[in-house]
């Protein structure tokens, strides 16, 4: 468990002191060796970390009676504190939790992996939301999810199979005619797509009372270019070749979201009527909005 927390940590590209507290995450809880023994082996540094994430996970709620989103209330506040004085100590957390939800199937007892995905569905994947990694929040919410409502999640990712396979030919079509578009404009870019999650699917058919079929960002295209101005006139350029959706368009760039998220949104149709969003945005854009606090730690700590 902790190597394979170690390897979330690295893959987010973070610090060689946050991939050494995921490997000792778990040593002063689970062993004798106490924080002086620590700092002496590893450094004062590494050791307030592990110390850090040992706290956190010894948090409780003060009124065990409290309504679910007063559970989820306090919780962020302890969370937010606790994290003020290192950010890392939160995103080992995190890691720690996602690795535990890759393993929840092999938890004994069926009430136990209930509450362990409801708390992170509650708690641990909206403040991965609220700091913005999200290559963590859409795995916890959808390892929850399968959990928490096991038909659903089935039906929707059956659902799921059956779209991809009637949509190969327009998704096919629509990445050839985008390449082509830029090469004819001479414009240096990474174009591919990407599926949305069963969570998020349910989460919006849920809060709009619409149909599966009515979901209109189910696969989208990203197109990665080299800095802000060229967003824009790619923008330009889809918006000259392909009909637009006027309602679905979103600057992200000009006014970012709350957790640094920076792109522009636009939705197209393609020559058959299919609808497809397009994300456009930068490199650093794109790296930020997988990794969000993660990538603004590391890029203000690059010497």
């Amino acid at each position: 468990h902790p190597i394979e927390v170690a390897g979330i940590l690295a893959s987010l590209h973070m610090d060689v002191q946050s991939v050494c507290t995921a490997l000792l995450h778990d040593v002063l809880e689970d062993t004798d060796t106490d924080h002086a023994q620590l700092t002496e082996l590893f450094g004062l540094e590494i050791a307030d970390l592990v110390n850090g994430v040992t706290k956190l996970g010894q948090l409780e709620l003060s009124n065990p009676d409290a309504t679910r989103e007063r559970k989820q209330a306090e919780n962020f506040q302890k969370f937010v504190l606790a994290m003020s004085r290192d950010i890392r100590v939160l995103i080992v957390k995190l890691c720690d939790r996602l690795h535990n939800m890759r393993t929840l199937d092999f938890h004994p007892k069926e009430e136990s992996r209930r509450r362990i995905a409801r708390e992170t569905l509650d708690i641990y994947a909206p403040l991965a939301r609220r700091i913005g990694v999200d290559r963590i929040v859409t795995e916890l919410e959808d390892l929850s999810f399968k959990h928490l409502q096991p038909g659903v999640y089935e039906n929707i990712t059956k659902r799921l199979a059956a779209w991809r396979a009637g949509q190969d030919v327009a998704i096919s079509q629509m990445s050839v005619a985008i390449r082509d578009l830029m090469d004819q404009h001479d414009v240096h870019s990474k174009v591919y797509g990407r599926e949305k999650r069963a969570y998020a699917i349910w989460r919006k058919l849920d809060r709009q009372g619409i149909t599966f079929e009515d979901v209109a960002d189910i696969y989208a295209f990203r197109i990665i270019v080299d800095d802000i101005p060229t967003c824009y006139r790619v923008l330009g350029m889809l918006h000259t070749t392909f009909r637009c959706v006027p309602a679905r368009f979103r600057d992200f760039i000009s006014v970012p979201k709350p957790n640094g998220y920076q792109s522009v949104h636009t939705t197209i149709l393609s020559p058959d009527n299919t609808r497809m969003e397009i994300q456009i945005r930068t490199a650093r854009m794109e790296d930020v909005a997988g990794r969000c606090v993660a990538a603004h730690w590391a890029y203000n700590n690059q010497s």
